[in-house]
């Protein structure tokens, strides 16, 4: 079930559609007329990707697929071009992939993160997008590190600096 709310108007969600297949943990990203949803989990990964029309509420349409089946993927980051996704737990990967938001298809792969893990928070501007913390498979446990793409390139991931203390599962905001 997808659920949205008119932010300028206090009240509670309303039923916005379903997804194309029932499943959680998914990541997403906008361009402010699409919203797109990629990997989860039901019964195991998937590498579904589904889109909405934000304006009008109605069950997702299938966009894509990632690369490969996943979840965790944590907060996607875009630029109201192209959508980019971390790597989430689909095995052993710092692979991130990356969609043109106004078209359909399958997602391309993007670069690498700095370290191998899920459940990052992600946050963006036109430029940069960045994930913080997040599970750590390198090392084992939750991470501090905060690393950058530049989202118009498909090149690695840099170090950007450390939050204040280790977590994931984290949600991350901008006003971009």
């Amino acid at each position: 079930t997808i659920d949205y709310v008119t932010i300028d108007t206090p009240s509670n969600a309303t039923s916005f559609g379903s997804l194309t297949n029932s499943r959680g943990d998914c990541g997403g990203v906008d361009d402010d007329v699409r919203g797109v949803f990629a990997g989860g989990y039901y019964s195991g990964p998937v590498n579904t990707i589904d889109y909405i029309t934000i304006a009008t509420p109605s069950n997702a349409t299938s966009f894509g697929s990632l690369p490969s089946a996943e979840y965790g993927v944590g907060n996607g980051m875009s630029n109201k071009t192209r959508g980019v996704f971390p790597s989430g737990y689909n095995g052993h990967t710092k692979a991130m992939s990356y969609i043109t938001i106004s078209t359909t298809g399958n997602a391309t792969t993007f670069g690498n993160m700095v370290f191998n893990g899920e459940y990052t928070a992600g946050a963006s501007s036109s430029t940069r997008g960045i994930l913080a913390g997040g599970t750590n498979r390198d090392v084992g446990g939750d991470t501090k590190i905060i690393q950058y793409i530049t989202i118009a390139t498909t090149g690695n991931a840099t170090t950007f600096g450390d939050l204040t203390t280790a977590r994931s599962a984290s949600t991350g905001v901008s006003d971009f």
